[in-house]
């Protein structure tokens, strides 16, 4: 199985290489949830790409790739998308606490 350390050990972090990094799937039978923030006010197609938290394009927060291989697979059920919020701020956000919140509860009731 592959190790996240596998990515970049041994590389030099300032010379480029092809991407290398191992394929890692979701794990098998755990609940997986995506929250990613963007400062944009509404999502649109640069926004998604430039913009994101000011930290982590909203793609990649989102577990997108352009290679379909990396590309995490969370369903829309899973994903959840904060506007006008930064990566400082998602952390401890009244509404990220409740989506999560939500997430986790028992499906049977709250």
């Amino acid at each position: 199985m592959a190790t996240w350390n596998e990515d970049w050990h041994g590389h030099d972090r300032f010379r480029r290489k092809p991407d290398g990094r191992q394929v890692l799937p979701l794990p098998e039978g755990a609940r997986c949830f995506a929250l990613a923030a963007t400062t944009a006010a509404k999502r649109s197609a640069l926004a998604d790409r430039l913009v994101g938290d000011g930290l982590v394009p909203l793609h990649s927060a989102l577990g997108q790739h352009d290679d379909a291989r990396h590309t995490l697979g969370f369903s829309r059920a899973s994903q959840c998308v904060m506007y006008k919020m930064n990566h400082m701020v998602v952390v401890a956000h009244p509404a990220v606490i409740q989506q999560v919140r939500d997430w986790l509860a028992p499906a049977s009731g709250k």
